[in-house]
C-alpha cells in the first residue's frame, strides 16, 4: 500500500470486508429518545468518493475538505458526487449486485468521505456528548479531529458513538466514511434498490454523565 494511503487506524483491519466485525466503540442499541440538548447536523455535507476504500489518503480525513457538497440525508447515487465516473443506484430482485463468492466484495467499491465543522454548545461541557449516525449504507466509520472513533453496519438501523473525550475547545472536524459494499451487504441483500450513503438524519445531543440510556415497555 502507497504511504499515506489508508483509512488511519483501520486500514490494516479493513472491517468492511470481515464479517465478524459488526461494530467498533458503538454505544449499545436503544429505544429512540429525542433529547432536549441537540445539534441538527443535517444539511450540506463537504464530500469526495473513491472508487474504493483501500485508495482513500489519510489526508481525506485530516486534510482540507473538499468544494464538493453533498445533502444530508441523501444517497450519494441520488447526487452529483464530483466523481468524473459517478456512481448510479443499481436494482436487483434475486442476485447480488456484484459476483460472489459469499465474502467477495466488487473492485470497485465506491467510498464516500463526508466532511463538516462542528461548533458543541459551550453549555454541553462536563456532559456526555453523542453523535448518532441515522442510517449508512453500508458501513461507516467516524473520526473526530482526525482521530478515529469507531466503526458501525446494519445500515437501516440508527448507530451512536459517545465523543466526548475526542471533541476540543471551538470548532471540532467531523468525518464520516461510507463504504457503498461490506462483507453485510450478503446478510441485507434483498428485493431492492442499492443505494450508498448518510441517507437518515445525523446530530449530536448532549446527557449529564447520569442519564436514562433506554426504557423498556411491557404491554400486557
Amino acid at each position: 500500500m502507497t504511504a499515506g494511503i489508508g483509512l488511519p487506524e483501520v486500514a490494516a483491519i479493513r472491517p468492511w470486508a470481515d464479517p465478524s466485525i459488526t461494530a467498533v466503540n458503538r454505544l449499545a442499541m436503544h429505544t429512540p429518545i429525542r433529547r432536549a440538548r441537540h445539534l441538527d447536523l443535517d444539511g450540506e455535507w463537504s464530500f469526495a468518493l473513491y472508487d474504493h476504500p483501500d485508495q482513500v489518503p489519510a489526508t481525506a480525513i485530516t486534510g482540507r475538505a473538499p468544494r464538493h457538497k453533498v445533502q444530508v440525508p441523501g444517497n450519494w447515487t441520488m447526487q452529483r458526487t464530483g466523481h468524473p465516473a459517478g456512481d448510479a443506484p443499481h436494482y436487483t430482485n434475486v442476485q447480488m449486485p456484484f459476483p460472489g463468492p459469499v465474502g467477495r466484495l466488487p473492485a470497485r467499491n465506491t467510498t464516500g468521505v463526508y466532511r463538516r465543522r462542528v461548533a458543541v454548545p459551550a453549555a454541553w461541557k462536563r456532559q456526555q456528548v453523542v453523535l448518532h449516525v441515522g442510517g449508512a449504507e453500508s458501513v461507516h466509520m467516524v473520526y473526530v479531529a482526525g482521530r478515529f472513533v469507531g466503526y458501525g453496519t446494519d445500515s437501516r438501523l440508527p448507530s451512536e458513538y459517545d465523543i466526548t473525550d475526542h471533541l476540543v475547545s471551538g470548532t471540532n472536524h467531523l468525518a464520516i466514511v461510507v463504504v457503498r459494499f461490506s462483507a453485510q451487504s450478503y446478510v441485507e441483500d434483498q428485493d431492492q434498490w442499492w443505494m450508498a450513503g448518510l441517507h437518515r438524519s445525523v446530530w449530536l445531543h448532549s446527557t449529564p454523565l447520569d442519564a436514562i440510556r433506554d426504557l423498556t415497555v411491557v404491554t400486557g
